[in-house]
Parts: C-alpha cells; sequence; structure tokens
C-alpha cells in the first residue's frame, strides 16, 4: 500500500509537520488492514525522526 493511492495524484507530495501527520494517519487508520502478524511502514530517511509510535492506535 502506498500513500500515493489515497491522495489526488496532482498535488505535491511534499509534506511537513501536521500535514505529514495527517497522511500518515490517514494511511494506518483508513485502510482496511484485515488481520496482519506484521506491519512494515517504511518511510524516507528525511521523516526517520517520525515514528510509528506516534500515529498508531492501540
Amino acid at each position: 500500500m502506498s500513500i500515493g493511492f489515497l491522495i489526488d495524484e496532482k498535488k505535491p507530495l511534499v509534506w511537513r509537520g501536521p500535514m505529514l501527520q495527517s497522511a500518515i494517519m490517514q494511511l494506518i487508520n483508513d485502510v482496511e488492514w484485515n488481520f496482519l502478524d506484521y506491519l512494515i511502514i517504511d518511510f524516507s530517511s528525511r521523516y526517520r525522526r517520525y515514528t510509528i509510535n506516534n500515529y498508531a492506535k492501540a
């Protein structure tokens, strides 16, 4: 799954702060993941400071 599937293809993907947080939350919460043993999320190196723990629901 890619966040690119959830946005308008004509909008740029240069996001910071709240916009990035909103996109991550949408990816995690709006996709019907079914049952997962693992969920691997690969951030680009510039977003490493954002951890999935900041966004995941229990």
